[in-house]
């Protein structure tokens, strides 16, 4: 009798000290597990995102304005080693007033009214240019003036202008660059006029 009470006051201690023992911890699915480790790395990405700096927003300077080009200077042009051929009138009696005052020191139209005669202007020269006539005198139909004729190199050519006296110029271009002048008159009587012109002359050889 006493072995067996000895047996249940075993057995009800043991049963005592179970129960007071300390609670056996449960375990992790794997789905709690799984969980577990996506939380750990939102966890790590929210504390990286923390420690990266603000960015700092800096107000945008202003452009640059751009500079302005330089301004264009133009060179002077070289002068001619040879003097130009000028504009002329009447050669004599010019007025106190001046060339302009001169009303025969303006351009003389082609289709002029008056007599008109045929003048074989022959250029004995190896060069070229333009030959000035300019008529000194007005005509009966109240013209003058001048007019320019080009020729070319060894060329002779035919112009027609109104009767009347002229005074000739012209600056021959070429190899030996010269200035010629002269003077004639010609009348609008059917007579076949020649002029020659060489280096440094314009005239009407007598006949």
């Amino acid at each position: 009798m006493k072995i067996k009470l000895k047996y249940i006051v075993t057995i009800i201690m043991v049963i005592i000290l179970s129960a007071c023992g300390p609670t056996p911890a449960p375990s992790l699915s794997a789905v709690n597990i799984q969980e577990t480790a996506i939380a750990g790395a939102w966890t790590v990405v929210a504390m990286t995102q923390a420690a990266i700096p603000t960015a700092t927003l800096i107000p945008p300077t202003e452009a640059p304005s751009p500079t302005p080009l330089p301004t264009f200077t133009p060179l002077p042009l070289p002068t001619s080693a040879f003097p130009t051929q000028p504009v002329f009138g009447a050669p004599t009696n010019i007025p106190p007033g001046g060339a302009t005052a001169d009303p025969c020191n303006q351009f003389l139209a082609a289709d002029a009214p008056g007599h008109y005669v045929k003048v074989l202007i022959k250029n004995k020269t190896t060069g070229y240019g333009t030959l000035s006539l300019a008529l000194t005198e007005k005509t009966v139909f109240g013209e003058c003036g001048y007019r320019g004729f080009p020729y070319g190199a060894g060329e002779s050519i035919v112009i027609s202008i109104l009767e009347g006296c002229y005074w000739a110029q012209t600056y021959i271009n070429g190899k030996k660059p010269s200035t010629a002048v002269g003077g004639f008159c010609v009348r609008a009587d059917g007579h076949k006029w020649e002029v020659v012109m060489t280096a440094d002359s314009i005239s009407m050889p007598d006949k």
